[in-house]
């Protein structure tokens, strides 16, 4: 399995950057996880839209699914149209959102048509092409699904956006890679509280999780990256890395 960043600013976009976005790959099939602003520009760079065969929402926050709206026009628009369903998986709460935008001027049965919605929710388990993918609840201002993917026995999680819970280390138990949110650094504040996690708390919850790598996501474009790194590393010995566009991992 394979994961490639196409975003991971929190919130809004660092200068040339994209908010959360990430591919995951595996024997020909290709998940799109989160679809903030910026993401289906680094999409296209390395695979064409034809190729994304379903897409997971996490939460109903643009800063992670905005991007659904191009990427249907890319589709509908497209000179080959391809005769595919790219279904969406996510909290219910997304739908709703999402087709507030949508009419049917706008296209909105084609929209429905193109990417069938497919309600994921906590506790789900259902099967996208090779992977299996099951639903842990998270903690945040709307509802989040942290997704944990598993194939050939491996295994990557993915919190979304979430403050501490206790959910976060059972969905990352022995994870081959764990994709977690590191909004903010130690002595920042969460109005609500607490709907992000700090650099710090992100790595005790990989070490309550015996996680074997920890790669830090959704960091504040103000945030200082070497600060952040540093105040994981206080809390997780393991191997630590920051997601930024391009990068790649083989899980």
């Amino acid at each position: 399995m394979e994961l490639t960043v196409l975003g991971a600013s929190g919130t809004y976009p660092r200068p040339g950057g994209a908010c959360s976005g990430y591919l995951v790959r595996h024997d020909g099939f290709t998940l799109w996880m989160d679809a903030g602003h910026g993401t289906l520009s680094t999409l296209q760079t390395i695979l064409p839209v034809t190729q994304v065969d379903a897409v997971f929402l996490s939460h109903a926050h643009p800063d992670h699914f905005v991007d659904i709206y191009p990427f249907f026009y890319s589709l509908f628009a497209h000179p080959d149209r391809p005769n595919q369903q790219v279904p969406i998986y996510g909290p219910k709460m997304v739908q709703e959102r999402m087709c507030r935008l949508l009419s049917r001027r706008d296209g909105k049965g084609d929209f429905d048509s193109l990417l069938p919605w497919k309600t994921f929710e906590w506790g789900d388990v259902v099967e996208a092409g090779p992977l299996r993918m099951t639903a842990f609840e998270a903690a945040h201002s709307c509802t989040d699904v942290m997704l944990r993917i598993e194939v050939e026995g491996r295994v990557l999680a993915y919190t979304g956006d979430t403050g501490p819970h206790p959910m976060l280390a059972k969905g990352a138990a022995d994870a081959d890679l764990f994709l977690c949110e590191a909004s903010w650094l130690e002595d920042e504040h969460s109005i609500p509280e607490p709907i992000h996690l700090r650099a710090g708390e992100a790595g005790e919850i990989a070490t309550r999780a015996d996680a074997r790598k920890l790669v830090l996501t959704h960091i504040w474009p103000h945030n200082d990256l070497n600060l952040v790194q540093e105040q994981a590393a206080g809390t997780y010995a393991g191997p630590l890395e920051l997601a930024d566009i391009g990068k790649t991992w083989t899980v």
